[in-house]
């Protein structure tokens, strides 16, 4: 079964640390952010990202995001998996 919601977040906490820092430009780092959100779903979340900053500028990022909420009046929890990459100009 396949659903598709819409909704809003806000993240409210954000942790980011660099780890490695390797020749050439290459960095190794982590974010743990928390989020809450509203419309569709009810909740909050907690994301654990990992990210790999490569010498031309692309930025390579895996991550688990916990949410804990309502959607249609049911409650629960499930987990996202993240998998992405942008460059420094689609920086957030």
């Amino acid at each position: 079964m396949s659903v598709e919601v819409k909704c809003s977040f806000q993240i409210t906490s954000l942790d980011k640390k660099t780890h490695q820092e390797i020749e050439c430009g290459i960095k190794l780092s982590n974010a743990k952010v928390t989020k809450s959100y509203s419309v569709v779903i009810e909740g909050t979340s907690s994301i654990e990202h990992l990210m790999s900053y490569t010498a031309q500028g692309t930025t390579n990022v895996v991550g688990l995001e916990r949410v804990s909420g309502t959607v249609a009046g049911k409650t629960g929890t499930c987990v996202l998996q993240h998998v992405g990459n942008f460059s420094k100009r689609e920086s957030p």
